[in-house]
């Protein structure tokens, strides 16, 4: 076995998902004829066909899961075009424990400002020289700003890409939860009616 895809098999035996970047063109589902480089999700294997159980946003915008030979991954991450972003790994896992949370209502109100406003949370806590957001200001768009550029995507496309309406149909169903969360407890002096939309659309 080549390290990566040793690495790989030891994480998922332990109990990890795995993240890596690689070049979507050498990833036969991604049915993609040109370079782009991507994150994607591995979260099995099958030792015996030399295989692996992936999971992205592959064709027309569904997220969905697929398989990749053992061979097409490791193309795949040996052929990324550019490695100013790569970041390594990242392994997911689930928490096998309950942990015990307490509600912040002031970090709560200054990230529903930021949304209002559109200013970047992320700021708040960001450490010096964070490379990504220090030197791509230009390029990041946060809060009720993104319906702006959501309009001007309409008009030069003339659509509205699936997985951008799944980004935002979960945003607004979190919010609602927030919500509920919120008025469930008496944090909010006047919760929304049952019968509003807010709340069909968080049901």
């Amino acid at each position: 076995m080549v390290p990566l895809i040793d690495f790989i098999k030891d994480c998922i035996d332990i109990g990890y998902y795995v993240s890596i970047e690689i070049n979507r063109k050498y990833i036969k589902e991604y049915e993609s004829n040109f370079d782009k480089n991507h994150p994607i999700l591995i979260y099995g294997y099958n030792l015996e066909a030399k295989t692996f159980y992936i999971a992205d946003f592959f064709k027309n915008g569904k997220y969905y899961y697929a398989i990749a030979s053992f061979d097409e991954l490791l193309n795949a991450y040996n052929n990324v075009f550019s490695i100013q972003y790569i970041e390594g790994a990242y392994l997911y896992a689930r928490k096998k424990y309950i942990m015990d949370y307490e509600i912040s209502m002031a970090s709560i109100k200054s990230m529903l400002y930021d949304y209002l406003h559109s200013l970047n949370s992320h700021m708040r806590n960001i450490v010096l020289n964070d490379y990504s957001l220090s030197n791509h200001k230009h390029i990041y768009v946060f809060g009720l700003k993104i319906y702006d550029l959501l309009l001007e995507l309409i008009k030069i496309q003339g659509e509205i890409p699936l997985q951008l309406l799944f980004c935002f149909y979960e945003h607004k169903k979190v919010i609602i939860l927030l919500i509920k969360y919120l008025s469930e407890r008496f944090f909010l002096t006047e919760p929304p009616p049952a019968g509003s939309r807010w709340v069909r659309l968080g049901g």
